[in-house]
């Protein structure tokens, strides 16, 4: 008789707060590296770490994701969390990473297929004129305060999918 190990699988979307777009796609982006570092290459906890910025439905948001075979998705999250907080207390002001994001929004950079679909993503989110050059700017203008408050209370209003439903009962819900 073969015993089937059970495989779990966490997914958090953090939405942006209205107006924290450039926050959290600062946040994203200083939180890619130091997440899969901290969670893969150093927990080990599984074989799939992500962190990213994704638009869904017109919402911007921070998605994390970790499927593992041996931790359960309450570990992950508590995983998750320890990290954020490590990180919220470790932010500096980075002008060089703003800098870096910023500059990926220059139009004359991009395709055409990914400024349409920022363009998409923008008016689904509600806003009237869409303009990189507004993003870019306020991309650089974030302050490193802000950028601790967003780590600091990303998981605030999150959404969690785990792998099952007897594990999402151990998760909070955001109302």
């Amino acid at each position: 008789m073969s015993t089937c190990r059970r495989k779990h699988a966490l997914l958090v979307f953090c939405p942006a707060p209205e107006g924290a777009e450039a926050v959290y796609r600062l946040l994203a982006h200083r939180l890619q590296g130091p997440f899969y570092q901290r969670l893969r290459v150093e927990l080990q906890l599984g074989y799939a770490v992500f962190s990213a910025l994704r638009q869904v439905h017109g919402v911007t948001g921070i998605l994390l994701g970790v499927q593992s075979p041996s931790a359960s998705p309450a570990s992950i999250l508590g995983h998750m969390r320890s990290l954020l907080c490590d990180f919220s207390h470790a932010q500096a002001d980075d002008a060089d990473a703003r800098q870096a994001l910023a500059a990926q929004f220059h139009e004359t950079d991009m395709s055409n297929a990914d400024v349409a679909e920022w363009a998409w993503q923008t008016y689904l989110s509600g806003v009237q004129s869409p303009s990189l050059s507004t993003l870019q700017a306020a991309i650089l203008a974030v302050e490193p305060h802000a950028l601790e408050h967003a780590a600091t209370h990303v998981l605030d209003n999150a959404l969690y999918l785990a792998s099952t439903p007897q594990d999402s009962q151990l998760l909070p819900v955001a109302q």
